[in-house]
């Protein structure tokens, strides 16, 4: 797939709300289209179409309990574009509700996937996280990105975020490839 067929999957996937981004099920648990309420295994199907284009050129290096975790992985949206906020009246009280967006959600499952088939397996422990994030304009945040790299690699590259002690982050540009080179390594105590 080129780089190209890979934007388009991506932002087909970013801009169609009604796209999920769940996990494709087994072909023993999908339901007919007929007997699917309003095309849910459609979108469904869909979606995981969509996220596997996501990772279709990216690579993966397995780890060793010697040798650091490294990872490809497609460059992130921006954490001004990861969540969404909705304020709604329920039973006569405002309630304010914050949750991922479409292309957050897209983006965690094409990382879970890239990651499961490097066989990558959560560290205990402390670790580090060196990102070399490479930028399709010469514009944007390196610190938005490396919120929604941190939230993406969670029970994957380690439990919860706050196991990463030490954080080096750099920022290139590659119009014609962007991506994010992660290593992570377990720290030694």
């Amino acid at each position: 797939m080129t780089h190209e067929e890979l934007k388009a999957d991506h932002a087909r996937l970013v801009s169609n709300p009604s796209v999920s981004a769940s996990a494709p099920r087994s072909p023993q648990e999908r339901v007919s289209p007929r007997a699917a309420t309003q095309g849910a295994t459609r979108r469904r199907n869909r979606a995981s179409g969509a996220a596997r284009g996501l990772i279709r050129d990216f690579r993966a290096t397995p780890a060793t309990a010697a040798s650091p975790m490294r990872l490809t992985l497609p460059y992130p949206p921006s954490a001004n574009r990861y969540w969404r906020t909705t304020a709604r009246i329920i039973r006569g009280k405002p309630v304010v509700q914050t949750y991922p967006s479409p292309e957050a959600k897209a983006y965690k499952v094409a990382v879970a996937r890239i990651a499961a088939a490097a066989g990558w397996r959560p560290f205990d422990g402390d670790v580090e996280l060196r990102l070399t994030v490479y930028r399709p304009l010469k514009r944007g945040d390196l610190s938005n990105r490396i919120k929604v790299l941190e939230d993406a690699l969670n029970g994957i590259a380690y439990a919860d975020d706050d196991q990463v002690v030490r954080l080096t982050a750099d920022r290139k540009d590659d119009k014609d490839n962007p991506r994010v080179e992660v290593e992570v390594r377990e720290v030694a105590e």
